[in-house]
């Protein structure tokens, strides 16, 4: 899929991000007093997020830069023989360039001076769309725990549902659906790889910031025509902090809603508790950072089953387990260079009364007895160096694996499941679709940029291969709807749905199973340049490639999109000077990337037949029963 973007917005008075995937930074500009342009500054950045202390120098136009900060609260000290020193304090948000502005005094006539912005200040360099969430912000607002229900509060953004999670959050960005936008954790891509929905929970115990993108995006960022969700967790510190947290609710402490009666049951009960806790510190100060947690997630659903309507009949109880935990490693190899290895993990196992978009309680337990499998492990290792304050390096090797499993808990749901139709598809024999699901996806990039007076020019290249196993089938074999005979109410009518073989006919579909083993490769390029042409007006612009080849299960190339080109255009203008008020617009062209259902379906010699005839069992067509 195809968007074309045009976005306008005048004199905004609120904080606009810019995306970066795991930092910030510092940009401003040093005066005197009669605004005259202070080269040759020593400018000094301190904050308890960062391993040790940064140092920059004004250049000839008084300007200084700061790249590859952490996110947090900074202390900055400008200094130079003659003028009195000033502190400068703000905060760095992720994805963002913050502008500190100093002007110094003469020595003879002033003392230490500290500055501390009041009010917000705007990213007058970028012109994107967006909402910055502090680690302050995602612990004070009344939301869900999952990341996905904090980024809600973005302008914008709101829920969506995946059909094949129902219990998992995800949101759709300005109209568009859940399965287009672009997720990321620590630099990792966890896009879900199967539909494109979030691929990855995370509890806010574990989250530093979140940075949405809803529009506007530079060319280093696709492969979405929704927002772009980038998230990083904490990483510890010079001093060692940790929490320990509990959860707990059911419907005993909620008031009593009118139950809705269907033929999924009706609620009887829940609890839903989640317990865990979590320690940063550090293995050597300023130099090896940690951070660890943990948190067990458990809940459980009472279902008084369809029929029930007087409570005489036994509840099903459907229960779920998740083991979130994360982990990091933040090492100082010198000045301005980091390498940040990530673990992430959210396996999920739901077990008891399986009710899903192919699962109801309408039936004997044999039918809807089973066991559920999401989620999975991800591994990451970045490093992002800069040198003689002209470039910056970064690069990363990551692995997102995931799941999507059911299957029954009993020998009893391996049996052909029969739905009678006319009795409200009341099941009965087996647990009707099973199905073994696992992804896995290596992600590997590197990116380059050069600062040179007025432009900060960035390229960089990635690569990704996307796997997976898969095996789908009906328990027994088949599917059997049984249908009343009008004619002859003793001779029942049976509909059989199955997957066949790719040779299948129509005289013969013989039973079998669909088992694929597709892959996607997909490969980027872009290059994008940031002019800032005078202290008001900032211009971008860019373009960024995308392949992506689409593999079935026997190897063979079925879709190559190799001209996927997207240009970026956007400006910026600052009408005071005082980065609190922006004229911003941009221009962009985005693609999604194709998820993997299509080749798991369409390319992998996927045939259901739906076969009628007279017998529960036999698959052989019979023209007088479809009659």
């Amino acid at each position: 899929m195809i968007r074309r973007g045009l976005l306008l917005a005048l004199f905004s008075l609120v904080t606009l991000p810019l995306f970066a995937q795991t930092t910030g930074g510092i940009v401003g500009k040093v005066t005197d007093t009669s605004g005259a342009v202070m080269p040759g500054v020593t400018v000094e950045a301190k904050s308890r997020a960062l391993q040790g202390t940064r140092s920059a120098v004004s250049d000839t136009e008084g300007m200084y830069r700061f790249a590859l900060l952490p996110p947090g609260e900074y202390s900055l000290v400008f200094s130079l023989s003659g003028f009195g020193p000033a502190t400068r304090t703000g905060v760095v948000a992720l994805g963002k360039d913050a502008t500190f502005d100093v002007s110094l005094r003469l020595a003879s006539v002033s003392e230490t001076m500290t500055v501390s912005a009041e009010a917000p200040v705007l990213d007058t360099a970028s012109a994107s769309l967006g909402t910055n969430l502090s680690q302050r912000a995602i612990e004070t607002l009344p939301t869900g725990r999952n990341y996905a229900s904090i980024a809600q509060v973005a302008p914008g953004v709101s829920t969506d549902a995946n059909p094949s999670n129902p219990s998992q959050s995800t949101i759709s960005v300005y109209g568009s659906s859940g399965a287009e936008n672009a997720y990321y954790i620590d630099g990792v891509n966890t896009t879900n790889m199967e539909y494109g929905f979030q691929g990855k929970e995370l509890n806010f115990e574990f989250i530093s910031e979140v940075d949405v993108k809803t529009g506007g995006y530079e060319a280093e960022f696709g492969r979405s025509t929704g927002g772009i969700i980038n998230v990083i967790t904490k990483s510890g510190g010079n001093q060692f902090n940790g929490d320990v947290f509990g959860y707990h609710d059911s419907d005993s402490l909620q008031s009593n809603a009118d139950a809705v009666v269907s033929t999924s049951g009706t609620q009887a009960g829940f609890t839903r508790g989640d317990y865990g806790a979590d320690l940063g510190g550090f293995i050597m100060r300023d130099k090896l950072w940690f951070f660890a947690a943990y948190d067990g997630v458990k809940n459980s659903l009472d279902t008084r089953l369809p029929g029930d309507t007087i409570g005489s009949l036994p509840v099903s109880t459907s229960k779920s387990r998740r083991n979130l935990g994360s982990g990091k490693l933040t090492y100082n190899l010198g000045a301005s260079q980091s390498l940040v290895a990530t673990f992430l993990q959210d396996p999920r196992v739901d077990t008891g009364a399986i009710n899903d978009a192919n699962h109801t309680l309408n039936g004997d337990p044999s039918t809807y007895l089973g066991r559920q499998d999401f989620g999975g492990r991800d591994y990451a290792l970045r490093y992002d160096g800069s040198f003689s304050s002209k470039w910056i390096l970064s690069g990363q090797v990551a692995r997102h694996r995931e799941a999507n499993s059911v299957g029954p808990s009993t020998d009893a749901g391996n049996a052909i499941q029969y739905r009678d139709i006319s009795a409200d598809s009341f099941q009965t024999g087996g647990f009707g679709l099973i199905q073994n699901k696992s992804f896995d996806r290596k992600y590997y990039a590197t990116s380059l940029t050069r600062l040179l007076a007025g432009h900060e020019i960035k390229g960089g290249i990635e690569y990704e291969h996307a796997s997976a196993e898969v095996t789908k089938r009906m328990s027994g074999g088949q599917q059997v709807d049984v249908f009343a005979n009008p004619v002859n109410p003793s001779r029942k009518i049976y509909s059989h749905f199955y997957w066949t073989t790719p040779d299948a006919t129509v005289a013969n579909a013989p039973l079998s199973a669909l088992v694929s083993t597709p892959a996607h490769r997909v490969t980027t390029g872009y290059l994008q340049d940031r002019w800032s042409i005078n202290d008001r007006f900032v211009a971008t612009y860019g373009v960024r490639w995308d392949r992506q080849e689409i593999i079935d299960a026997s190897g063979v190339k079925q879709i190559d999109m190799k001209k996927d080109y997207a240009p970026r255009l956007g400006f910026i203008f600052d009408p005071t000077g005082q980065h609190r008020m922006k004229l911003f617009g941009s221009y962009g062209q985005f693609y999604e990337e194709i998820p993997m259902d299509l080749v798991i379906r369409s390319f992998s010699y996927e045939r259901q037949p739906r076969i009628v005839n007279y017998s529960p069992t036999s698959v052989a067509p019979d023209p007088g029963a479809e009659a």
